[in-house]
């Protein structure tokens, strides 16, 4: 998606933008930032806002990257189901800048709501709302990556909504390495909020998932509960010294003492706790795992995620990457796209069942095997899924191997692949290449064990984030 000389505009009220679908009258500005500001619109009756991208602050080599990441702002907050995200209607390009109309909240954020003294059941439904807005985006495949108080808004009834996502990762983290000097508060602020591994880009991308989103929720409800106060320090000493910020992170060094005075309940001080955890895996691992521990009698279930197996009908949909939207059917790609490892189909088996644990018997007539990796345009049959990258370099040649038992009509996925020797033959004894930056299934790292897939897992390779359905 390409932006020809944007103009600099600044929308007043009584100006009118034109999609072509709608035409929205300005009422009045409502926000704004280094990368874009939010009006309050009205069409045929109805209140709206609109975000406007600032694009001619961008350098045209940035342009493409920026409004395509803009674009699928949109398109995830399209997919994502539930009262607790702000709702998506249209999108178009206003003087060379893209814009998205969405749900108008005119309660304000959870920023203005700071200092004020929060009750047993508000405090509760504010979490409540802002953990199953991230638990629907999760289960999509969408990780929000900057969530803080200013991306919390409140509609007409006060129910909060998540805003602001989609663009955070790529644009946020390329805008901080590059332009420390310049817009420091409107890159940086998420920092005191961000789980240690998001600001160690060494990192970054091998350990992106749900529990991203939990440190940040603990850090919110933190600040939330105690009025205003940070559990690691104020953004000015995150600003004046961000090693020595982030080593207090690492530590666990945050302040208990003024939570355990500020805490309406201890509960409280548990979920907090665990969420600011330094290590992904200590954290918790879903925000239905919060969601138990704050339940009501008149709270719904959490949804579960089991094997259907009335149908054989099994597809890849990219739901987050350079591809968003595209989908793969594994049952064509077993059936026509399968390597070329001829004979030695029963070396792999045997190396499956004497390594690798599973509840299922592997042999060469029931193994079907699918491979998953970086799409190089030079050689574009190298895996039977080629996963495309333009702007980033995060997924391995050969990342990932998927597995299909034929009889027991299972899915499986490995990490990495089998190391072939010339003529695809298998080299003896049987070996792996695992990836460079690891494959997960619902935020949970393979490391080097075989996962049965289930319908609506989600597998994330590199900045990509695929969903299994049917």
């Amino acid at each position: 998606m390409e932006v020809v000389s944007p103009q600099a505009i600044e929308l007043s009220p009584m100006s009118v933008v034109t999609s072509a679908n709608e035409e929205y009258i300005v009422e009045k500005e409502v926000g704004q930032g280094g990368f874009g500001s939010v009006y309050h619109v009205r069409s045929q009756g109805n209140d709206f806002a609109l975000k406007l991208t600032k694009m001619w602050k961008f350098s045209p080599n940035e342009r493409i990257e920026y409004a395509k990441r803009f674009r699928q702002e949109y398109e995830y907050a399209r997919l994502i189901p539930g009262e607790n995200i702000v709702r998506p209607y249209d999108y178009d390009v206003y003087q060379g800048n893209p814009y998205i109309v969405m749900d108008y909240c005119p309660n304000g954020s959870l920023r203005k709501r700071m200092g004020q003294q929060w009750e047993v059941l508000g405090l509760k439904q504010l979490a409540k709302g802002i953990l199953k807005g991230l638990r629907n985006m999760h289960r999509e495949g969408i990780i929000h990556r900057d969530l803080k108080p200013e991306n919390v808004l409140f509609d007409e009834h006060n129910i909060p909504k998540l805003a602001d996502f989609g663009i955070s990762a790529s644009i946020r983290s390329r805008m901080t390495r590059r332009n420390i000097m310049g817009q420091v508060k409107e890159v940086f602020a998420s920092g005191v909020y961000s789980p240690p591994e998001q600001l160690d880009y060494t990192r970054a991308f091998k350990v992106m998932g749900n529990t991203n989103d939990v440190y940040a929720f603990g850090a919110v409800m933190y600040e939330t509960i105690t009025g205003g106060g940070l559990p690691f320090g104020t953004f000015e000493e995150f600003q004046a010294d961000i090693k020595a910020y982030e080593a207090k992170k690492k530590k666990g060094e945050w302040n208990k003492e003024l939570l355990a005075a500020s805490a309406p309940e201890p509960i409280w001080n548990t979920i907090i706790d665990r969420c600011l955890q330094f290590a992904p895996d200590d954290r918790y691992q879903q925000a239905d795992d919060i969601l138990a521990l704050l339940r009501t009698e008149n709270d719904s279930a959490a949804i579960t995620n089991e094997v259907d197996t009335t149908t054989e009908t099994f597809l890849l949909h990219i739901m987050n990457g350079d591809e968003i939207g595209r989908v793969y059917n594994l049952n064509n790609l077993v059936a026509y796209n399968q390597p070329d490892w001829k004979l030695q189909y029963n070396v792999f088996a045997n190396w499956l069942n004497d390594n690798l644990k599973s509840d299922v018997w592997w042999n060469k007539n029931n193994l079907k095997v699918l491979t998953v990796g970086w799409f190089n345009k030079e050689e574009p049959f190298a895996n039977s899924i080629g996963i495309a990258e333009h702007f980033t370099n995060y997924i391995s040649r050969y990342h990932a191997t998927l597995l299909y038992h034929a009889e027991a009509k299972k899915w499986f996925i490995l990490d990495g692949q089998p190391v072939q020797m010339y003529d695809g033959c298998i080299k003896l004894p049987i070996q792996r290449n695992c990836s460079t930056n690891g494959t997960f299934v619902n935020s949970a790292h393979l490391q080097k064990a075989l996962k049965q897939l289930q319908y609506n897992d989600i597998i994330t390779v590199g900045d990509t984030t695929l969903k299994l359905i049917n």
